[in-house]
């Protein structure tokens, strides 16, 4: 797939022009919610709501997604919902995997939810420097990693992979769920 890299700066002004956007009490509670823990952030996708998978299996593949990782006792989890995920769905999520984490939060206000997440997270995690603190990763299984990695430098773990893949989706969407995957960890490799 034929990629094309966006000026770093030109997209940085941009988002600089939008955080007037962001509730700045709601940016100073979270900021204290997560204080200085190591924190988790799950970008979900809609894939029970396309039809990709039941909701039960896309909940027990994020369950067992963020299992698969290294959790600090101490970790914070945010879970910034996809704006087409079912409230109900989230909720299900939050409660199925709140024993991984110190705290999970779900990031679902409605101020937030058509507002580019990379506006929050400049916000939130970006130190005055422009460095991203420490302890912070991100996970998913969209393309929504790719602005995260080339702004911000962030980790970023990509799709469910090989093993999750098969067990959770319906057979007709494994082979273009692993590709598009595929084509996502590409994009990130060719940015670092």
């Amino acid at each position: 797939m034929k990629t094309l890299v966006l000026d770093k700066l030109e997209l940085l002004i941009t988002l600089e022009k939008l955080k007037g956007l962001v509730d700045l009490d709601y940016v100073l509670q979270l900021k204290q919610k997560i204080d200085c823990n190591p924190v988790l952030i799950l970008l979900t996708s809609n894939f029970s709501e396309a039809q990709r998978m039941s909701e039960e299996n896309e909940i027990n593949a994020y369950r067992q997604f963020l299992s698969s990782q290294k959790i600090e006792p101490n970790t914070i989890l945010l879970i910034k919902p996809h704006p087409r995920d079912g409230n109900i769905k989230i909720q299900r999520l939050q409660s199925k995997i709140s024993d991984l984490f110190a705290n999970t939060l779900v990031l679902s206000e409605p101020h937030l939810f058509f507002l580019p997440f990379e506006v929050l997270f400049a916000q939130v995690f970006l130190q005055s420097d422009m460095s991203v603190r420490d302890n912070i990763k991100v996970l998913t299984g969209s393309s929504a990693c790719l602005s995260l990695n080339l702004l911000f430098n962030v980790p970023c773990v990509v799709g469910f992979g090989e093993k999750i893949t098969p067990q959770f989706f319906y057979e007709n969407y494994v082979d273009g769920r692993l590709e598009h995957e595929q084509y996502l960890k590409v994009a990130i490799e060719k940015n670092e």
